[in-house]
């Protein structure tokens, strides 16, 4: 983070050192050259241009610094808030969920009850229906049986008057006895026919009792079947539509809590950024105008350095001038040694933090 910012201050601080340092070359050289005053005045060009530059450059990289550090704080806190947020929508959806699993256990444990007690209505009702039905063979059955019995019994006694040879026997002798069995079926015939006609009355009586009886039953188990699908619906609506409208509210629910969710997300993620852009915002012209300002005392003081060599290398350069015309008209040779000495090595230019050294003067 400011990569580019931090770059900007280490070339900045670059040309600094080697401006500093190399004016404190310029300054040792003219001190060994003899000329105290000016190396000092160098000396402290320097210094005062190190202690002006070096703090300020140090408080803008601490700044940085501490600048990169809440940036990272406020995207980790960031981080940890859509976490947590996270984490409470999940507890909360958990939680809806939960409602409906309740609400349609509670739906399904009813809705079993009422399949269960429908599919054992007809295991209760069919039995004494069969067991009806098998009483109603019996008594056809039964009414079969003495139908036969009196076509049985008609036979027997037609078959009997049909088998005497009534025309072979002697009248005298046929008649009392025609006259028997006509007497003995006269007397048999009538209870037969009345029984006959009893039995018949009775189970045409008892035929229609039963056809009103199950009629009646019909009613009423047709009413019951009517009044128990009214009751079985009525508890399936019963058990429906509560679970539709807590599954509707909990959907509601659902929505609320998702839009809830959403915004505060966009709500730390807005704020963040914001923050975020706005702190880096300040960093780059905080840094731009730093530069710029230190340029100007580095260009400043380079200048003044220069002002100082350049009187000193101008004394020195007189001196040996003094010396060497003094020396002429002596007659004596004047060597350069002072020259060398006020020079020591080529100093720092404005471009590239040194001064060009003087040519060595010759007599």
């Amino acid at each position: 983070m400011f990569a580019e910012e931090r770059a900007k201050l280490a070339l900045i601080e670059g040309r600094l050192r080697g401006v500093v340092a190399g004016a404190r070359a310029q300054a040792a050289a003219i001190q060994a050259g003899g000329d105290a005053p000016a190396a000092e005045a160098i000396a402290r060009a320097a210094d005062a241009l190190e202690a002006a530059a070096l703090g300020p450059l140090e408080e803008m990289k601490q700044r940085i610094d501490r600048t990169g550090a809440e940036l990272r704080a406020a995207a980790d806190q960031a981080s940890a808030s859509l976490d947590a947020l996270e984490q409470q929508g999940i507890g909360q959806v958990q939680a809806l969920l939960a409602q409906i699993q309740a609400a349609v256990s509670g739906a399904l444990e009813a809705l079993a009850a009422l399949r269960a007690a429908v599919r054992a209505l007809p295991r209760e009702v069919l039995p004494p229906i069969d067991a009806l039905s098998k009483k109603l063979d019996e008594l056809s059955s039964l009414a079969a049986a003495g139908v036969a019995l009196l076509d049985g019994v008609m036979s027997q006694g037609v078959a009997a008057l049909g088998a005497i040879p009534a025309a072979s026997l002697p009248k005298p002798l046929v008649d009392p006895t025609m006259a028997a069995i006509q007497g003995a079926l006269d007397a048999a015939l009538p209870p037969i026919a009345r029984g006959a006609k009893t039995a018949g009355e009775q189970l045409a009586a008892l035929g229609r009792q039963i056809e009103d009886q199950i009629t009646t039953v019909k009613g009423q188990v047709l009413g019951q079947l009517d009044a128990f699908v009214s009751a079985t619906s009525a508890q399936i609506d019963a058990a429906v539509s509560p679970v539709a409208a807590q599954l509707q509210a909990i959907q509601r629910q659902s929505d609320a809590l998702v839009a809830q969710i959403g915004a505060q997300v966009d709500s730390v993620k807005s704020r963040t950024v914001a923050h975020i852009l706005g702190a880096k915002a300040q960093v780059p012209p905080a840094v731009d105008s730093l530069i710029a300002r230190l340029g100007v005392q580095i260009d400043a003081a380079e200048r003044q350095i220069q002002g100082t060599v350049a009187g000193a290398r101008a004394r020195a350069a007189a001196r040996v001038a003094a010396a060497e015309e003094a020396a002429r008209r002596s007659g004596a040779t004047v060597t350069t040694e002072a020259s060398d000495a006020t020079d020591g090595g080529e100093t720092p230019s404005k471009k590239t933090g040194s001064i060009p050294r003087p040519r060595r003067q010759s007599g």
